[in-house]
């Protein structure tokens, strides 16, 4: 996945989610692009849409300089927001841009979400996890994997957001290493394969590694051998 950090909107396809807290519901945000206010106050007109949290709408712009959809999500009281609901609404929001099958996601991040970025992308990364290691390539499966994420923030946050989503990265490679493990068979995934996978991550990172084998284990006094 290519993921870059932007202070505008620049990918014009796909789809543009745009965090909503309760409280900046009404106010004409100038970080968000006008079709997106405007949509806002009627759905607040209609009484459609209160930006709770977990709460969704989507619109289809038709406009050249935004992207195919838009997804508004509420996110709460910005005094009731923690890094557990950044987490839990970075996972739902991957997982229905996924279930519109679209390659490209743009994020508008606005101020209040920055803190809690590293908790956002924990949840988005985490829920794009697939285990298809053993799977064949269905030629008539039409979804579409994410292979561009654009994150728009203003520029005076973009070191602080760029560190996040990268321990984010590095947390949720871990994590998705480790289900590959836990998931492939006995047969495929035994001693020797572990010993090899902890000698090429040893390798990558330059850690220093000891592989005991039954000489040394047995030498050591260890049981279970």
């Amino acid at each position: 996945m290519k993921i870059s950090i932007e202070k505008k909107v620049s990918s014009h396809k796909g789809i543009l989610v745009v965090p909503v807290f309760e409280e900046n519901l009404e106010k004409n945000d100038l970080n968000r692009p006008k079709f997106v206010n405007d949509f806002l106050r009627e759905r607040v007109k209609q009484n459609e849409f209160k930006a709770k949290k977990g709460e969704i709408l989507l619109a289809y712009p038709g406009e050249k300089s935004l992207p195919d959809k838009i997804l508004v999500v509420g996110f709460g009281k910005e005094k009731s927001f923690k890094d557990k609901v950044a987490r839990e609404l970075g996972a739902k929001i991957s997982h229905t841009a996924s279930g519109h099958k679209v390659a490209d996601v743009s994020v508008l991040l606005g101020h209040e979400l920055v803190k809690s970025s590293e908790a956002f992308f924990q949840g988005f990364f985490l829920k794009q996890y697939k285990f298809k290691k053993f799977k064949s390539v269905d030629k008539k499966n039409t979804d579409k994997e994410l292979e561009k994420l654009e994150i728009i923030v203003d520029e005076k946050f973009k070191n602080e957001v760029a560190a996040g989503v990268k321990k984010a990265e590095t947390v949720c490679g871990a994590v998705a290493l480790v289900k590959d493990l836990v998931n492939s068979p006995s047969d495929v995934v035994h001693a020797q394969y572990l010993a090899n996978e902890a000698k090429k991550i040893a390798k990558e990172n330059k850690y220093k590694l000891a592989v005991l084998g039954k000489k040394e284990l047995t030498k050591l006094g260890c049981g279970g051998i």
